[in-house]
């Protein structure tokens, strides 16, 4: 569902690079990241 929305509004998310390290919990690391996107596209969407 997320991806279609930012499709919608003609936001790219570039991941680049094969691999990393992260020492934590995957999922939390996880929301983190949707958390980001989920800001700037907040931001993005009022600034259009």
């Amino acid at each position: 569902m997320q991806k279609i929305y930012l499709k919608k509004r003609y936001i790219e998310v570039e991941v680049i690079g094969t691999s990393f390290k992260a020492f934590g919990f995957a999922t939390e690391f996880q929301q983190v990241i949707l958390n980001l996107v989920n800001n700037a596209k907040d931001e993005m969407i009022k600034k259009k």
